[in-house]
């Protein structure tokens, strides 16, 4: 299932659950809390307001899972900005970071088999597509 969580990246999506279970009254402690939220959530995505009004998808990270007090985030895909125009106009381009997700035995029982490329460390072009890796070919 999905949820949205109004935040500025993805940690402090995080820390905002903590403290909606906190504001919810269950006398839960803050470290169970945490550990039920990182085996609960697997996928993070984090979508901001550019200058421009234009909504971006600027990052999608995975939950790996809680320790030693702490969340253990790691990035799959990140948009980086390369400018911004005079009318907000922003240009960047998205990349893989390289981290082949913790899930992946997931994602391949949901259908998304051989997708183990697409986490390959690499700026990502709109020609990345499954067809255009099966022809051996970018267009």
């Amino acid at each position: 299932s999905m949820s949205t969580v109004h935040a500025n990246d993805t940690r402090d999506a995080l820390d905002r659950l903590e403290l909606m279970i906190a504001l919810s009254g269950a006398d839960l402690p803050n470290s169970i809390a945490r550990r039920y939220i990182a085996s609960a959530i697997h996928l993070l995505v984090h979508i901001t307001r550019l200058p421009n009004g234009e909504r971006k998808v600027m990052r999608i990270s995975e939950l790996i899972g809680f320790q030693n007090g702490e969340y253990m985030v790691e990035d799959l895909f990140v948009f980086r900005i390369t400018g911004v125009e005079k009318n907000g106009q922003v240009h960047g381009a998205f990349y893989a970071t390289g981290h082949h997700p913790v899930a992946m035995n997931w994602l391949t029982q949901t259908n998304f088999d051989d997708c183990e490329d697409l986490f390959h460390a690499r700026e990502l072009k709109l020609s990345d597509t499954k067809s255009d890796q099966q022809d051996g070919q970018e267009q």
